[in-house]
């Protein structure tokens, strides 16, 4: 099965981008093919709570294609990440999920899917209770 995972991963630090490595290392280990689709900007800095939203060292898993592509605050990046997944046919698209603050670049992606392609896409969820309090959360 050919999966795109889209969500943090190298060089972004923090545990959702090495739970998205681990996962994507898993299926690969499973026989599935498994490219991840990240972002190039992710946060404003007045939203990030620690001091860089990279890693400081390390290098990227070996074995896994990453791709920086999404700019959280750019439409035309999510169109274009959308375009690239219909062009690219994934059997499935792992969207991992944390904060409201994605969902706008998220949503425009899958409704873009849903319209244009049948790509199932499945939705992971982290952080449903947010460690900080933001708009949009509980």
């Amino acid at each position: 099965m050919k999966i795109i995972s889209i969500g943090p991963a190298y060089p972004l630090r923090g545990g959702i981008a090495r739970f998205n490595e681990s996962l994507s290392l898993s299926l690969q280990d499973e026989g599935h093919q498994v490219d991840i689709i990240s972002y190039r900007f992710q946060y404003p800095s007045a939203l990030f709570p620690g001091k860089s939203q990279f890693a400081t060292e390390g290098s990227p898993p070996a074995g896994l294609a990453i791709e920086s592509l999404i700019h959280s605050l750019s439409p035309l990046s999510w169109k274009q990440v959308a375009l690239e997944l219909i062009k690219r046919k994934p059997d499935l698209v792992i969207i991992h999920y944390w904060m409201p603050f994605f969902a706008p670049a998220m949503g425009f992606i899958c409704r873009r899917l849903k319209k244009f392609s049948d790509i199932p896409v499945i939705l992971l969820a982290h952080n449903l209770i947010p460690h900080e309090t933001q708009p949009g959360t509980v």
